[in-house]
């Protein structure tokens, strides 16, 4: 299980010794629910308003899961997601479809 190493900008919702998670969804409703789910599972999260800020944080910081919110003809997030599967292949990510 990782620890955020530093995450002095982002919103980290810690919890020592429990499991961490990336959220980078474009909703902030969607953050709120995800937060919760992960709350009632025990585990933390750092959610950056600007989601292509996770490549460089999935690098700087140790997470456990990333979670990726996808919107239809968002070819950036395609980019973001091959980014960050070839950053750390080891790092579960699931992949989730937004709402436009």
């Amino acid at each position: 299980m990782g620890m955020p190493r530093q995450a002095e900008r982002y919103p980290v919702e810690s919890i020592a010794g429990a499991p961490q998670a990336l959220v980078l969804v474009h909703s902030p409703a969607v953050r709120m629910r995800i937060r919760e789910a992960l709350r009632r599972l025990g585990a933390g999260m750092v959610a950056p308003a600007v989601s292509e800020d996770g490549p460089a944080l999935l690098r700087r910081l140790l997470f456990d899961l990333v979670i990726v919110g996808v919107r239809a003809a968002d070819p950036a997030r395609s980019e973001l997601l091959q980014e960050l599967r070839r950053d750390e292949p080891d790092v579960p990510i699931i992949v989730a479809l937004e709402d436009s």
